[in-house]
């Protein structure tokens, strides 16, 4: 009696194991996707316009959103696998929708234009830049 639920708890504690590597490799597998799509806004150019500002009242993060009418951009080049990183992006048509924080959502205007250089964590409207990607590659906005 005492053998069998030693190895009962033995076979418990190796699946509990399994589990932890299990979630674990989820966790790896998320980071990195998050720092594929990530790069990915980062490296793109952005020439467009606001068409819209919303927020989210149901978010808890990543509440405040512009969705950009492109003008220099075809979302039919963009690979299906980065047309979309929901809450942070979406791609559409000549369109992108993008996180961003409350202060930018508070001084941005609908009809504005925006400009984002490749390889820039930066958007620019009315001659001033706002930084729409973290610095720390954890996060996404400031």
């Amino acid at each position: 009696m005492i053998y069998i639920k030693g190895v009962l708890v033995f076979c418990i504690l190796l699946s509990g194991c399994d589990y932890i590597k299990f979630a674990k490799g989820v966790k790896n597998e998320s980071d990195i996707k998050f720092k594929q799509h990530k790069l990915y806004i980062k490296s793109i150019p952005i020439l467009g316009e606001v068409l819209e500002k919303n927020v989210c009242t149901d978010c808890n993060y990543n509440r405040y959103r512009i969705k950009i009418k492109l003008s220099n951009f075809n979302a039919d080049t963009v690979n299906i696998s980065f047309r979309s990183y929901e809450p942070f992006y979406v791609i559409n048509d000549q369109s992108i929708t993008l996180s961003i924080s409350k202060q930018i959502y508070d001084e941005i205007e609908v009809n504005a234009e925006i400009t984002k250089k490749s390889n820039s964590n930066y958007i620019k409207f009315k001659n001033n830049s706002y930084r729409i990607l973290s610095e720390n590659e954890n996060k996404w906005l400031e």
